[in-house]
This record gives structure tokens, C-alpha cells and sequence, in this order.
């Protein structure tokens, strides 16, 4: 019989991409904080009925969910905090880390452009690697909208690179 994992074990497991995820849609380090604060605190409540294979879209869609609330609650953004400036570039010769976080900067600065849904479905697919049907059940759609959605983003960014490139 397998052991059932406890809350210590899916905090150390997914409390990183949690993180970034609650990061990328806050960009304030203290709202993460309060977030994923929240978003574990209701983990707790319901560690009993979490199932392994589920938990991480689950988790994503509770840290989500505890966002829209404090975003209901507290009705501004803060300006963008740095989302990629722990990105592991120490390997790379100085210009080419230089590039490197330059590139980051501009696709981020493209995914900002796209709609809420658009962006979130790139991080939530493209960064954090869930399936599309846990992303669809993050977002609260169905997995056929959401590969309708991360076509036109995909279709909209592949779009300001070529804008870029013709310059």
C-alpha cells in the first residue's frame, strides 16, 4: 500500500512553481507571499482527499483562485518585479548572459501584451509543463478552448518576433 504524502511533502515539492506561477500574475513578492500562504493553508484543509497525480493542477488552481480573490480584494497591480532574475546565466560569457536576459525580458514583455487567459495558459503549458487538460482545469475551461487559446498566443508572439526581426 503507498504511503499517503502529507502537506510537508507537496509543499517541498510544489511550492516553487506555485511560487513563480503566483509570481508571473502578482509580480509583487509580498502578495506571492500572502498568496501562497493562502493557497497552502487551503491545501491543509483538504490534504485528506488530495490525490497524488492531481495535486499539482490542483494547487494551481487554488493559488489562482486565492490570486483573483486578493486581486478582487485589493484592486491594483504592481509594477514588474524581476520574474526572471534568478535565471542561471553564471555558465555564459558576460555578453552572452547579457543576451540571454535580454531575449527573457522581451518575450515577457510580449506575453504581457496578450490577454489574461492567453498568458496564463503560455505559463501554465510552456513554463510549468502541465498538461493541457490540467491547464484547462486551472483555468476553468475546456481542454479544446484551451488549444484554441495557446494557438492564437503562440500565433500572436511568433507575430512580435517577426516584427522584431524585420525591424
Amino acid at each position: 500500500m503507498k504511503k499517503k504524502r502529507s502537506l510537508d511533502d507537496y509543499y517541498e515539492a510544489y511550492a516553487q512553481d506555485v511560487y513563480r506561477y503566483l509570481l508571473f500574475l502578482s509580480k509583487d513578492v509580498e502578495t506571492v507571499k500572502d498568496c501562497l500562504q493562502e493557497t497552502f493553508f487551503r491545501a491543509y484543509l483538504h490534504v485528506e482527499e488530495l490525490s497524488d497525480e492531481k495535486v499539482k493542477p490542483w494547487l494551481f488552481r487554488v493559488a489562482r483562485n486565492v490570486w483573483i480573490d486578493y486581486k478582487r480584494k485589493n484592486s491594483r497591480v504592481h509594477p514588474y518585479d524581476g520574474i526572471f532574475d534568478q535565471e542561471d546565466t553564471k555558465a555564459l560569457l558576460p555578453i552572452d548572459a547579457l543576451l540571454v536576459k535580454e531575449r527573457l525580458q522581451t518575450t515577457l514583455t510580449h506575453i504581457e501584451q496578450l490577454s489574461d487567459q492567453q498568458k496564463q495558459a503560455i505559463v501554465l503549458v510552456g513554463i510549468h509543463e502541465l498538461s493541457q487538460a490540467e491547464a484547462a482545469s486551472v483555468l476553468g475551461i475546456s481542454p479544446g478552448h484551451l488549444r484554441i487559446v495557446l494557438f492564437r498566443a503562440r500565433k500572436a508572439l511568433r507575430q512580435k518576433e517577426r516584427e522584431i526581426e524585420d525591424g
